[in-house]
């Protein structure tokens, strides 16, 4: 099944798409386009 990233709604298809949480775990819920170790990349 593929995920979508809550923000933008690009396909998250493989680990690489994947963001980071603020420990470095990764964040399966947003695109690393939109979100990076905590923060969302830019606030619109």
């Amino acid at each position: 099944m593929i995920k979508y990233c809550q923000s933008c709604g690009m396909p998250i298809v493989s680990r690489m798409s994947l963001s980071f949480n603020k420990d470095g775990s990764y964040n399966y819920d947003f695109c690393k386009s939109c979100y990076k170790f905590g923060k969302f990349k830019s606030e619109t």
